[in-house]
C-alpha cells in the first residue's frame, strides 16, 4: 500500500516538472543551432549584395593637336611635250584631263618643208600620266621646240600651303602629313604625304611661309582610288598633327557628372568621387589634364549609381587592365 502510494506520489511529481523540463530541452536545442556556424561564407554573401561595377585601368596614350590647311593639287613631274619639228597640227587623240599610257598617240602633225618625205610626225606620250595641258589644236601651226601637250606623272603631287611662323617652327621636312582628295564629296579620303619643304622666310606678299606637301599614290590596294581622286588643280585639305604629348583619355559617358567629375574605384574596394580638368577633344574622347593619374582604376559603368564612400564590388572579368587597353587600342 505504501508502495502504490509512493509511485503516485512520483508521477504526481513529474507530470507537475515535465512541462518546465521540456521547455527546457528546446530552449538549449535552439540555442545550440543558433549558435553552429553557417556553412555558406558569410563574407561572399555580402560581396553578392554589394553594387556592382565595372571598371577600367587608366592608361596613357600619344595626342596631337590636329591642324589642318588648304592647297591645290599639283603634280609633282609635269612633263612639257615639245615639237622637234615645226608644222602644222593635222588631228588630237586626247583631250585634258585624259589618263594616257607610255607610248599611246596624242598628235599628229604636217613637218613644213618635209621634201619627199610626206610621213606624218606623231606624237606618242613618253610615260604614262594625265594630260595637264593642251596647247595646240587641229589646224594650228606650231614652231620647232613649241609646247604641243603637257603630260603629268599620276603617282606623285604636290600642294603648296601657307603657315604661320610658328607652323614653321613645328612642322618638320619629312614628317607624316595626311592629305584628303575628294573634298566635299562622299568619297573623301585621307592619304599619306611627307613634308617636302618648309621656306625659311615668309612670303613678302602674305607674310606666311610656304610649306610644300609630296604626296604619292603608292599603295597598291588605294592605287586606283588614289589616281581617280587625285584631279589636279582640285582642293585638297592638309592635316598636320602638333604638339605631341602623352595624356589619359575617357569617354563622355565615364563622366559620372557634366564633363568635370568620375568615379574612382579605390584599392580598399569603396568609391571615391573625383573633380578632372579636361583639355582637347580628340575623336570624340576627353583629354583629362588634371585629376587622374596612370594606373587608377576608373568606374567606367554602374547599374545604380554609387555614393562617395561606398563599397562596391567589381564585376568579374570585366576589370580592364592598361596592358588590355592598349592591346585593344592596337586592334582597332
Amino acid at each position: 500500500m505504501r508502495h502504490f502510494e509512493h509511485t503516485r506520489l512520483q508521477m504526481k511529481i513529474w507530470s507537475l516538472l515535465k512541462p518546465a523540463y521540456m521547455a527546457l530541452i528546446i530552449s538549449l536545442g535552439v540555442n545550440a543551432c543558433q549558435s553552429r556556424p553557417d556553412p555558406v561564407d558569410s563574407t561572399l554573401v555580402a560581396d553578392e549584395s554589394l553594387p556592382e561595377v565595372k571598371v577600367r585601368q587608366l592608361a596613357t596614350k600619344t595626342l596631337y593637336d590636329p591642324l589642318w590647311f588648304g592647297g591645290y593639287l599639283r603634280p609633282l613631274v609635269d612633263y612639257q611635250m615639245v615639237t622637234e619639228k615645226a608644222g602644222t597640227v593635222l588631228k588630237r587623240y586626247v583631250n585634258l584631263g585624259d589618263q594616257v599610257s607610255k607610248g599611246q598617240r596624242l598628235m599628229d602633225l604636217r613637218p613644213d618643208n618635209q621634201g619627199l618625205d610626206y610621213r606624218t610626225y606623231i606624237i606618242r606620250a613618253p610615260m604614262s600620266g594625265i594630260v595637264s595641258q593642251v596647247a595646240a589644236e587641229p589646224g594650228q601651226y606650231l614652231k620647232q621646240a613649241q609646247t604641243a601637250l603637257s603630260l603629268a606623272d599620276t603617282s606623285a603631287y604636290y600642294v603648296d600651303i601657307l603657315g604661320s611662323y610658328e607652323d614653321s617652327l613645328t612642322l618638320e621636312v619629312n614628317s607624316s602629313v595626311q592629305a584628303a582628295f575628294g573634298v566635299g564629296t562622299k568619297k573623301e579620303t585621307l592619304f599619306t604625304g611627307k613634308v617636302a619643304a618648309v621656306s625659311p622666310s615668309a612670303d613678302p606678299k602674305t607674310g606666311f611661309y610656304p610649306i610644300r606637301v609630296r604626296i604619292r599614290c603608292q599603295d597598291q590596294k588605294q592605287l586606283a582610288h588614289c589616281r581617280n581622286l587625285a584631279k589636279i588643280g582640285s582642293f585638297v585639305k592638309v592635316l598636320f598633327k602638333s604638339s605631341k604629348r602623352e595624356a589619359i583619355q575617357i569617354s563622355s559617358s565615364e563622366f559620372s557628372r557634366g564633363q568635370n567629375e568620375v568615379f574612382v574605384y579605390k584599392d580598399d574596394g569603396t568609391v571615391e568621387t573625383r573633380s578632372v580638368k579636361t583639355g582637347q577633344v580628340i575623336s570624340g574622347k576627353f583629354e583629362i589634364t588634371e585629376g587622374l593619374k596612370v594606373g587608377e582604376w576608373l568606374i567606367v559603368s554602374y547599374k545604380q549609381r554609387p555614393k562617395a564612400g561606398q563599397t562596391v564590388s567589381v564585376v568579374k572579368d570585366q576589370a580592364i587592365s592598361k596592358s588590355q587597353e592598349e592591346n585593344q587600342s592596337s586592334i582597332n
